[in-house]
């Protein structure tokens, strides 16, 4: 019997990618960009010290509050629940 699930929120149920493209008014560099795919340090991509990436999130009173559910989050959610 299964007593205990971990789930990764970041990207798995919360959209963290969707709220930081908010937070820094930035478009998604994954999107028709082939050139991006594979990488996933998207502060590197968007050429940002960790400051400048972290710096507004961390400013941001609401940000990890308002993170959006991913498509499947509910989906999954129903799927471990039924375990």
């Amino acid at each position: 019997m299964i007593t205990k699930i971990f789930i990764d929120m970041d990207g798995v149920v919360a959209d963290f990618v969707k709220a930081a493209l908010k937070v820094h008014n930035k478009q998604d560099p994954w999107h028709n960009n082939p050139k991006h795919h594979g990488s996933y340090d998207i502060d590197k991509i968007w050429n940002l010290t960790f400051t400048e990436f972290w710096t507004p999130i961390n400013d941001d009173d609401n940000f990890w509050n308002a993170l959006d559910k991913t498509e499947e989050a509910d989906e999954l959610m129903e799927f471990l629940e039924a375990l």
